[in-house]
């Protein structure tokens, strides 16, 4: 990524990532898993879920701001 500031200062960057599409297994995958003939999944992520409450997209925010310091070329 680059930034190019067009004035000096002190600047901020701070940064929100969402989810645009809930992640689910996919089912061929929990199908491989139970055809292995190894134990069973015990779907607590299934459980937690019905617990918690329906599934919903997740943000996430950055903690500590970056910050920037432009100066002159002096």
């Amino acid at each position: 990524m680059q930034a190019m500031a067009l004035c000096r200062g002190e600047f901020e960057i701070g940064a929100s990532v969402e989810e645009y599409q809930i992640w689910q297994e996919p089912k061929a995958a929990k199908d491989e898993e139970e055809a292995k003939g190894g134990r069973q999944r015990s779907d607590t992520q299934t459980m937690l879920d019905a617990i918690m409450g329906a599934k919903e997209r997740r943000i996430w925010h950055s903690r500590q701001a970056c910050v920037v310091k432009v100066k002159d070329h002096d």
